[in-house]
């Protein structure tokens, strides 16, 4: 089939690379709570560190860090029930055992894991997606392949 050559697709994460830097790192919304604004610091200065936030990234913290609380306020509050069992039993009419529901506090903890496991992946907070930061990877030694080429390009110019 003729027509355009496909692109190569950028998997590396260069593409991170075109939000603009911050000139100063940003501080944490007046509405967050305290657990968050505090989250939300250490997070900037995490990924500042390593070369990896962008402006782009600001509502992305923010989400990460209100979740973040919002996690540790339901382990905590599974922690102070001091129940081992995290679900509460249902009984039916006549007044047997009809099914088990989870404690609120469990289901919030359990939904704010899986938001967590998703934004961490986003930021590059994760050993496996922060391989994938070019601020992160290690350059290693020039490809031989590479530099043949370059300077079999630059004879020709």
């Amino acid at each position: 089939m003729q027509g355009r050559k496909r692109l190569p697709f950028n998997s590396a994460g260069e593409s991170r690379a075109a939000g603009a830097r911050f000139q100063t790192l940003p501080t944490p919304p007046a509405w967050m709570t305290a657990g968050a604004k505090e989250r939300f610091v250490e997070v900037c200065d995490q990924l500042d560190a390593v070369g990896a936030l962008a402006e782009t990234d600001r509502g992305l913290v923010e989400r990460y860090a209100t979740v973040f609380d919002r996690w540790r306020a339901a382990e905590a509050a599974l922690a102070a029930s001091g129940a081992d069992l995290h679900y509460a039993r249902l009984t039916n009419r006549a007044g047997q055992p009809a099914s088990a529901v989870a404690l609120p506090a469990l289901a919030q903890a359990n939904k704010a894991h899986d938001q967590l496991c998703k934004l961490e992946s986003m930021l590059g907070l994760c050993p496996t997606e922060r391989s994938r930061l070019p601020a992160t990877r290690d350059a290693g030694p020039p490809d031989e392949v590479e530099l043949l080429f370059a300077r079999a390009g630059a004879k020709h110019e």
